[in-house]
């Protein structure tokens, strides 16, 4: 996976060559390096550990298939593609989440 300088990264600080000429935004690839723990049950309780809601939230809007077009797991199965960001923050995150702003949603990850 390549990265991006800060020049064609908004995330980073400056716009991408391709929203400034006016193309559509590069894909954004999300990785996870390692498994991530569930929370563990309160001592005393009975019952499994939940994934924290934020891990639950995201892989249901991947695994929507309805959401394909602007957010979809790689073939490998082990990392998510955001294909249009903006569209992605402004059309889905709100349908998860109390936002709908891109870099809040990658802080998280």
């Amino acid at each position: 996976m390549g990265s991006l300088s800060a020049e064609q990264d908004p995330l980073l600080g400056g716009p991408s060559a391709a929203s400034a000429a006016g193309a559509a935004e590069p894909p954004v690839v999300v990785a996870t390096a390692a498994p991530v723990a569930a929370t563990a049950a309160p001592p005393g309780t009975t019952g499994g550990a939940m994934p924290p809601p934020f891990l639950t939230k995201l892989f249901d809007l991947v695994s929507d298939t309805a959401t394909d077009d602007l957010v979809s797991w790689t073939p490998e199965g082990t990392t998510f593609t955001v294909h249009k960001p903006n569209e992605f923050a402004r059309d889905v995150l709100p349908q998860y989440f109390k936002h709908n702003n891109f870099s809040s949603f990658v802080r998280q990850l």
